[in-house]
């Protein structure tokens, strides 16, 4: 990642489209509940559908955020 890419959450992203939760949800193949738990962080979406996504919003994949910030931490508290 170079100085001048900036990186989106999967909120952020998909906002800057103004897409709804609901299109990006039907896009990927999932409800909406589901889409809304990838967004909050909640869970992680797998690398296929981070694809699908990154392409949906038109962004490279490292350009978003696709873990919580406490990521390693919530592995630590898993081992």
């Amino acid at each position: 990642m170079t100085e001048n890419e900036s990186v989106l959450t999967l909120e952020g992203a998909r906002r800057n489209l103004h897409l709804s939760q609901r299109e990006v949800a039907k896009h990927l193949g999932m409800s909406v509940k589901s889409y809304i738990d990838y967004e909050k962080y909640r869970k992680t979406l797998r690398m296929d559908k981070a694809f699908e996504f990154a392409s949906l919003v038109n962004q490279p994949v490292r350009s978003i955020i696709f873990l919580p910030k406490d990521y390693e931490k919530l592995l630590a508290d898993k081992c």
